[in-house]
């Protein structure tokens, strides 16, 4: 199998035993250009963003060509930034839709959308981490964090009413802060981009 790297060939066996050395040699052009990876692009085209190494092992044997796409640190960081943003923009109302939903009876769609604003908050614990690593503002990722705790807790519980106060009055206010904040930090980066 051909392995691209920033425009470099290299030659693996399409074995099992070869991804820790594809995922090796991964981890050293990254440190050595100062850059993270975005995704592979396999054979037909296809564009992986996720579980590189779960692909790799479920597919190995097929593929004829990979090609590692890195991006510099602050493009991926800006990267990240706009799809928080693009998130939050579309989530937010719906948070407080799914919130009001627990002081009724939640239905199994309640509950279905309830697990995905879980993953979502997972996701933007993640990027919070990330903003504060890059950026001059810091988002106070241990109060949000121990508010999903306890939201954990009130569905371990199943109290309702608490789940229903937790998202409307604790984890919704510190993703609209978020929200903001994020929302200004693009807004720097577009204004220094057009004063070049």
């Amino acid at each position: 199998m051909q392995v691209k790297i920033l425009n470099q060939n290299h030659k693996f066996d399409n074995t099992l035993e070869s991804i820790p050395l594809i995922i090796a040699e991964i981890q050293q052009v990254t440190e050595s250009a100062q850059m993270v990876l975005s995704h592979f692009i396999i054979d037909d085209g296809q564009e992986i963003y996720e579980d590189f190494d779960v692909y790799l092992k479920e597919n190995i044997q097929d593929i004829k060509q990979l090609e590692i796409v890195l991006i510099g640190v602050e493009q991926m960081f800006f990267k990240m930034i706009k799809s928080a943003s693009d998130y939050l923009e579309r989530a937010l109302p719906q948070i407080q839709t799914l919130a009001d939903e627990f002081y009724q009876t939640p239905t199994e769609n309640t509950w279905t959308r309830f697990v995905q604003l879980l993953d979502g908050m997972s996701w933007l614990t993640e990027c919070m981490e990330l903003f504060n690593q890059r950026s001059r503002e810091v988002i106070q990722i241990g109060e949000f964090k121990e508010k999903l705790d306890e939201l954990e807790n009130a569905v371990k519980n199943s109290d309702l009413i608490l789940i229903g106060d937790l998202i409307t009055y604790e984890v919704l206010p510190i993703l609209e802060a978020f929200s903001k904040t994020v929302y200004s930090s693009l807004a720097e980066r577009n204004d220094a981009i057009d004063a070049h």
